[in-house]
């Protein structure tokens, strides 16, 4: 209880300002002129829909009479379901796909020059968009508004076969190559050495390398735990959910889970601030940009409330001595 009352909100303002500050670094110059660069903006975009309407949503029905959007009407609970499915896979095939394109740029230097560009990045934006909507479709008619709640239709054949299908594509198959980029992408930067590249753009490339894959791997220990009790739910024999003691320890278990793959949403950013040296220098250029701003905003009020301030007799009698 104590977590979903106060350190869920605490997490979602913390991580959506952090992703927010994100998205404004990588969307400059010259972050968005690498492919990476764009894939993390994008991914920061995501983390901060999933904050706000998946466990944003969430902590309102819980701590507030307002209900959630599924438990409203059985179009709302479809609707919920399918968006639901859409922002929270759509992130995790971004970070497997910005993990390929760094594990291109460090063990295939030499075609690093056709596949990681912003072009590339902005086609795969789309196909991975296509392909998740396809994938989770399926949640508009698998489940139902019944006695005033949102329920999947388990016994359904539909749903059966659907939930595994999507669970490979969305889910499975996402980490395990997840995992086997990792580490293909530790053995290149021990062993690969990288062409002659300018000195500005060679450091932002290693920090964007970095910071992936310490994005990449967060994500895997976090993530891990949810994906073993998904699996352990829709496997288990119907008899055990007679078992109250087991039952709660799910239930608990399920809560933790959840609560590690809410911080994976909303960390981005200290994981950028740690391993990105041109991410610290492009959010302090940002923050000296905006103190400048806000000085000579204020000087300009400054002059103009003295302007206002002057007689308009004064002003006259300076005319009739002219």
């Amino acid at each position: 209880m104590n977590i979903s009352v106060y350190l869920l909100p605490t997490l979602i303002i913390m991580g959506t300002i952090g992703n927010i500050l994100t998205m404004v670094v990588y969307f400059r110059k010259p972050m968005r002129s690498f492919s990476v660069g764009l894939y993390l903006a994008v991914y920061s975009a995501d983390n901060t829909l999933i904050l706000i309407l998946i466990y944003g949503g969430s902590w309102l029905a819980k701590g507030t009479p307002y209900r959630e959007a599924e438990n409203l009407s059985d179009l709302g609970c479809r609707i919920t379901q399918y968006v639901n499915r859409m922002v929270m896979h759509y992130g995790i095939w971004l970070l497997v796909v910005m993990t390929l394109d760094r594990y291109i740029y460090v063990c295939h230097p030499y075609k690093a020059n056709n596949f990681c560009k912003v072009f590339m990045s902005k086609t795969a934006l789309i196909l991975i968009a296509i392909g998740v909507t396809l994938v989770s479709i399926h949640s508009t008619w698998t489940y139902e508004f019944s006695h005033g709640h949102c329920f999947p239709l388990l016994h359904n054949i539909y749903y059966v076969i659907w939930n595994w299908f999507s669970a490979s594509c969305l889910t499975f198959l996402p980490l395990l190559i997840l995992l086997i980029l990792d580490i293909l992408l530790v053995i290149g930067l021990c062993t690969h050495s990288h062409p002659n590249r300018e000195p500005g753009t060679q450091r932002i490339s290693v920090d964007l390398t970095n910071t992936v894959l310490g994005l990449s791997l967060t994500y895997l220990t976090l993530a891990f735990p949810a994906t073993i009790i998904n699996v352990i739910y829709y496997t288990m024999p119907m008899d055990r959910f007679t078992d109250m003691d087991f039952i709660e320890e799910l239930k608990l278990a399920t809560s933790i889970s959840n609560f590690m793959n809410c911080v994976n949403q909303a960390f981005i950013f200290f994981v950028c601030v740690i391993l990105s040296s041109s991410f610290r220098g492009s959010l302090r250029d940002i923050i000296v940009r905006c103190r400048q701003k806000n000085e000579a905003v204020s000087n300009e009020l400054t002059v103009l409330t003295a302007i206002k301030g002057i007689p308009i007799e004064s002003s006259k009698d300076t005319e009739t001595l002219v």
